[in-house]
């Protein structure tokens, strides 16, 4: 049988602490002492505790995700772009997703797709159909 992965709230009850509290660590705040910081992390550790992205989302409204659309992902020159984006966008505690679209109707289709649906915080757009 599968197990199951470690909550926010089993943390907490190893560390302790109250979930809230948990969750400030998590997220990097300065309120937390570092004594109960030093709990929570030590928690986290055991537990091998990964924050869950979709409840984060939840929460937050943020997915910390980009998408690059380009006309398809093997040409050398979108290759080396997206790459060089996945790079940055990861320094900066962002994931990058890559999609292709290999016509213009396709691609005007998928810009609207991904910026009304909320899935994606940013969009990079490499666009041979543009002026």
């Amino acid at each position: 049988m599968a197990q199951s992965r470690a909550t926010l709230r089993d943390v907490a009850v190893l560390a302790g602490v109250s979930h809230q509290t948990v969750s400030r660590v998590v997220n990097h705040d300065e309120r937390v002492r570092p004594v109960t910081r030093q709990r929570v992390e030590a928690a986290i550790a055991e537990l091998d505790f990964r924050p869950n992205a979709i409840a984060r989302f939840m929460a937050t409204g943020s997915t910390r995700t980009f998408t690059c659309l380009a006309p398809n992902l093997t040409d050398y020159t979108f290759a080396r772009i997206i790459e060089g984006a996945e790079q940055e966008a990861r320094r900066h505690g962002y994931y990058l997703f890559s999609a292709s679209a290999s016509d213009e109707d396709t691609f005007a289709t998928l810009v609207d797709q991904l910026v009304t649906s909320g899935r994606t915080e940013g969009l990079l757009v490499i666009n041979p159909y543009a002026d």
